[in-house]
């Protein structure tokens, strides 16, 4: 999948939302990239975002990105 500027864009500011507020739902996370790039996007695509930071070692993320249910986020 090839990069582009909006793509490294929601990736920094997923990162800045998990650094700022730890458990994070996917609406926040959602309407953070909404806030940042002036248009929606979908969940299919913040789905791809996270495992993509999560499993892509060439992006510099490789964090440990999980999901708790009594968090829920």
């Amino acid at each position: 999948m090839p990069l582009n500027k909006e793509t490294l864009i929601r990736y920094r500011v997923i990162n800045r939302c998990l650094v700022d507020y730890g458990y994070v739902s996917k609406k926040r996370l959602m309407a953070a990239c909404h806030n940042t790039l002036d248009h929606e996007i979908g969940e299919r695509a913040l789905e791809q975002d996270i495992h993509e930071m999560k499993f892509d070692c060439h992006l510099g993320y490789d964090v440990p990105i999980e999901y708790r249910k009594e968090e829920r986020g």
